[in-house]
């Protein structure tokens, strides 16, 4: 099964959404931005086992659009 990724855009809009699935009995994870930069870090590591450098604009390029802030 996939998962799904939401970037709310507003405290009271998670709180929604999190009441929202687990009324709906969905399972819901919440992520640190640490469990973000993660995931960033760990694309751009994948990206760099196909190609043989990547460069720190694309690490950072990868990052930002996974959501991270950096």
């Amino acid at each position: 099964m996939s998962s799904l990724l939401i970037n709310p855009s507003s405290e009271s809009d998670e709180r929604f959404l999190v009441k929202l699935l687990k009324k709906l009995h969905i399972p819901v994870t919440i992520l640190s931005e640490e469990d973000k930069l993660d995931y960033g870090l760990l694309k751009a590591m994948e990206e760099s086992e196909k190609d043989d450098y990547v460069s720190e604009d694309r690490i950072m390029e990868i990052l930002k659009k996974n959501g991270n802030h950096v």
